[in-house]
């Protein structure tokens, strides 16, 4: 939802969301009341932990899945960004993660992530974001924002 919200839309059956550990229990209470067609989530997989404080800050993730009329739907709590370098609560805007954390969250090993980090990391540059740096990974454009302006020693370190 925050690719869309930022303009780097991508469609998925899934929905990735970053919870407060403290909020762990409130959520889990949410999703007991929470119908897709009339079925509620269960846990998704074999391995995947409760949703609890003490599993989200150790940086467990876990999946939930609604099996609704053919259909499914699935929800990833995270209580630590993946690939995170920094708290994601301090990069907040308004109901979602900033573009750093979520540029750093589709930093996977697919190919189909890169455009979106490479666009996250581009929107950032152009509202003066030196960290959009750190996301850029297309050659043209790295050129392009080189020659406009340098990136700053700290992040080239």
């Amino acid at each position: 939802m925050a690719c869309v919200a930022f303009g780097v839309a991508e469609a998925t059956k899934d929905c990735d969301l970053l919870c407060a550990p403290a909020a762990a229990g409130k959520l889990l209470d949410l999703l007991g009341e929470a119908r897709l067609h009339g079925q509620l989530p269960r846990y998704r997989g074999h391995l995947t932990p409760p949703l609890d404080a003490r599993w989200l800050r150790g940086g467990w993730t876990s999946h939930f899945v609604w099996d609704a009329a053919g259909a499914e739907a699935y929800l990833d709590v995270f209580g630590v960004a993946p690939r995170g370098s920094s708290p994601w609560e301090a990069e907040l805007q308004g109901f979602y993660a900033g573009p750093h954390t979520v540029a750093e969250m589709k930093r996977t090993n697919r190919e189909k992530d890169w455009p979106f980090v490479t666009a996250l990391g581009s929107q950032m540059l152009e509202g003066r974001d030196a960290c959009g740096w750190l996301h850029i990974y297309d050659e043209g454009l790295l050129r392009t924002f080189g020659r406009a302006e340098s990136a700053p020693g700290e992040l080239l370190r």
